[in-house]
């Protein structure tokens, strides 16, 4: 619906059942893409999230490799 369309039929006395419904399959198309590309957004940002933690521990991992730690110190 282009915003021409809806403020013609805003600018009516009534309102029939059919702009109605106009209007709100619209609204129910608009809303659903836009749910879909949030959807696709949150998609995207778990994968990145998920490569940002196998970085992290992959650096972790290779810090541990030539530090310990001491427990028990040996007297000679």
């Amino acid at each position: 619906m282009t915003q021409v369309r809806l403020e013609e039929i805003l600018s009516q006395e009534q309102i029939s059942n059919n702009e109605l419904a106009e209007i709100l399959g619209d609204m129910f198309v608009s809303f659903s893409k836009h749910l879909k590309d949030l959807k696709n957004q949150l998609s995207s940002l778990s994968e990145e999230l998920d490569d940002l933690k196998k970085e992290i521990q992959a650096i972790e991992d290779q810090s541990k490799l030539g530090f310990g730690i001491i427990l028990e110190d040996e007297e000679d």
